[in-house]
């Protein structure tokens, strides 16, 4: 299986007539469902663009991604373009649109602003403090619903948080959350990976209490709507 970073890789092209900024890349067939790229591997290649052109700016963080899905990919050639939609002084709104064979995909609206930088110092983590704390005192950095260190569990690829399963196993529950890392090492969990990350959470209805729960199986996703923040 080709690598998370070999299939992301994107190229900016000359800016479009308009002033919007215009990538290309290639969608890979493996990284599918069903036969349809997979939702998040194809926000990955959104933030990953987005990134690139805010990259060299004031504001290069990106703190808010709204995407709405309108059509399923296909595996092959994708163009991307971002422009700017509004710029103030904390906050820049940028939006997106994926192309392909001339048919819009996905629309996006990204806010980008400067994060509080990290600290220099951080305090080892404690297994009495039930939650990952935010690396920055900013108020748009949440605790995340994990209730247990992932390395307490013993497995790093894919763990999920058992506090968590078992409120769900038990009906009285709506979270999911698990500890997710890439095999390979040249595959970096970056603002990118998240994305593909976000949409591995289980669906709805396999959430529900055990009588009304249905099935695991694949549900098309329509909209996406994440927050970026820091954690240890």
């Amino acid at each position: 299986m080709p690598s998370f970073t070999s299939v992301t890789k994107l190229t900016r092209l000359p800016d479009l007539p308009n002033g919007a900024a215009h990538f290309s890349g290639v969608v890979d067939e493996v990284w599918s469902v069903n036969g349809s790229p997979h939702g998040g591997y194809l926000l990955g290649l959104v933030i990953y663009a987005i990134n690139q052109f805010q990259a060299s700016t004031d504001q290069p963080d990106i703190a808010h991604l709204m995407a709405s899905f309108l059509r399923a990919a296909r595996p092959g050639d994708i163009f991307l373009k971002v422009w700017i939609v509004k710029k103030g002084l904390r906050w820049t709104n940028l939006a997106c649109e994926v192309w392909q064979k001339e048919q819009l995909l996905i629309t996006n609206q990204a806010l980008f602003t400067k994060m509080p930088p990290l600290p220099t110092h951080r305090e080892p983590f404690s297994t009495t403090n039930q939650n990952l704390l935010p690396l920055t005192p900013s108020r748009y950095a949440p605790i995340t619903p994990f209730l247990t260190h992932p390395s307490e569990d013993g497995e790093m690829k894919w763990s999920f948080d058992p506090k968590i399963k078992k409120q769900k196993e038990e009906g009285r529950s709506l979270d999911w959350g698990a500890w997710c890392e890439f095999e390979r090492k040249e595959d970096k969990v970056d603002t990118g990976a998240l994305g593909f990350f976000s949409d591995l959470m289980s669906s709805l209805p396999e959430l529900l209490p055990p009588p009304e729960r249905i099935e695991p199986h694949y549900y098309p996703q329509d909209t996406s709507s994440s927050a970026s923040h820091m954690l240890e």
